[in-house]
């Protein structure tokens, strides 16, 4: 007989990795989760949204970028020394 006998599997409720999946499906479905917990987390989402949406329109929008190059010139321009 074999002195490494097999292990015997693990219990699901003792494992980290499923704990994690677990947490990860109550956080998408919402079950299992308080009120405040879900709270937390719409609160979340909605400002990695929001921070998502800001960050493409500061380098996407073609007003901005217009402004941002209106801003830099008049910047440029103050920045000269005045010649007599």
């Amino acid at each position: 007989m074999d002195s490494a006998s097999p292990q015997p599997p693990v219990d699901p409720s003792e494992s980290r990795a499923f704990q994690r999946w677990l947490q990860k499906a109550g956080k998408i479905t919402g079950i299992g989760l308080t009120a405040q917990e879900r709270d937390h987390d719409r609160e979340e989402v909605q400002h990695r949204r929001c921070e998502k949406w800001k960050t493409e329109l500061l380098n996407y929008s073609s007003s901005h970028y217009h402004l941002r190059f209106l801003i830099r010139e008049a910047l440029n321009h103050a920045a000269r020394p005045l010649r007599s």
